[in-house]
């Protein structure tokens, strides 16, 4: 019994291994944002006409060219450094608070360049991200906006982790 029992033992661990060797992926689209700017192709605007925009920033920890201005002054707000995996390589960003007091709030929109990805049965979007609020909540606020024909888009809750 006791043989048996490790034999089927050991061939389901060899078939989970298998299975799970078939489920892995290779990534078809990676941007660590180490290029030292927006990545090429990719635009950013701000549609509430406000100059809210997106920009490159390749220090975690504290303020620079692009980098959020007053990440000092919310020390109690948040735990040390921006803490992406690829940080150190540098992120993408929208500082509305750099702006200063804004008429009404911004839309500030970062736009890729079209991937084709008709080859494939099925794409998944994975990103780190970091939000911080001041009045308004994060459900219904921040979109992914996913298009199969670049006129008709689909909006995807980014925090509606429901």
């Amino acid at each position: 019994m006791r043989k048996i029992y490790l034999k089927t033992a050991t061939v389901l661990a060899v078939l989970l291994l298998f299975v799970a060797a078939l489920q892995a992926q290779t990534p078809i689209y990676t941007n660590e944002f180490s290029d030292g700017a927006l990545p090429a192709g990719w635009t950013t605007d701000d549609l509430s006409g406000q100059g809210v925009v997106w920009t490159w920033c390749g220090t975690p920890n504290n303020a620079g060219a692009g980098c959020v201005v007053n990440w000092a002054s919310y020390s109690d707000q948040h735990d040390g450094d921006f803490a992406s995996t690829t940080a150190a390589n540098g992120f993408v960003l929208v500082d509305s608070d750099a702006a200063g007091s804004l008429l009404t709030n911004h839309q500030s929109v970062l736009t890729t360049s079209a991937f084709d990805f008709s080859a494939e049965s099925e794409v998944w979007v994975k990103f780190e991200s970091l939000l911080g609020v001041y009045a308004n909540p994060t459900l219904g606020f921040v979109f992914l906006q996913v298009s199969t024909d670049g006129t008709n888009w689909t909006n995807y809750d980014v925090y509606d982790i429901a």
